[in-house]
């Protein structure tokens, strides 16, 4: 279930930067920021799950 996860968090981010700007530009200008944030956050969240990952085989071999 967690790779599953975190196969699908840079599509859900970009699905929170999507929402964001249509939020933005509706007039509904703090609901986008908190796209905004949520996008951020899951990808750097990603970011950090295959750096790790990375690092994880490396120490394997």
């Amino acid at each position: 279930m967690k790779e599953q996860l975190i196969k699908w968090m840079p599509v859900i981010a970009l699905a929170c930067f999507a929402a964001a700007v249509f939020m933005i530009a509706d007039g509904y200008f703090w609901p986008g920021i908190v796209f905004i944030g949520a996008g951020t956050s899951l990808s750097s969240a990603t970011a950090v799950y295959k750096k790790k990952k990375e690092i994880n085989d490396l120490r394997k071999r």
